[in-house]
């Protein structure tokens, strides 16, 4: 998997093949001791689980992940702009 993080003058979030949704979140976990260090932007990323999908072609089966995604400005500037783009390596 491979993270990017850019910021600049609009806010945009970007999730590569996975599927999302706000009204999943009721529960807000609180930040790990390691944001509390943090003195900048700290961004936090928890696979939560992946289910198998019905299969249109079974040599290439489709899955559906489910992902938490934390950006915390610890920070004395305001974040702008962000992007994150999750990749997987195997065709999923």
């Amino acid at each position: 998997m491979a993270f990017y993080l850019n910021y600049n003058t609009h806010f945009s979030l970007i999730f590569s093949l996975l599927s999302f949704s706000f009204s999943q979140f009721d529960v807000v976990e609180a930040p790990s001791p390691a944001a509390d260090s943090c003195n900048g932007i700290f961004l936090s990323y928890a696979y939560s689980s992946r289910t198998k999908l019905k299969p249109t072609d079974p040599t290439h089966q489709p899955y559906r992940f489910e992902s938490v995604l934390m950006v915390l400005n610890n920070g004395d500037e305001e974040l702008k702009l962000w992007k994150v783009s999750v990749e997987f390596q195997n065709d999923e």
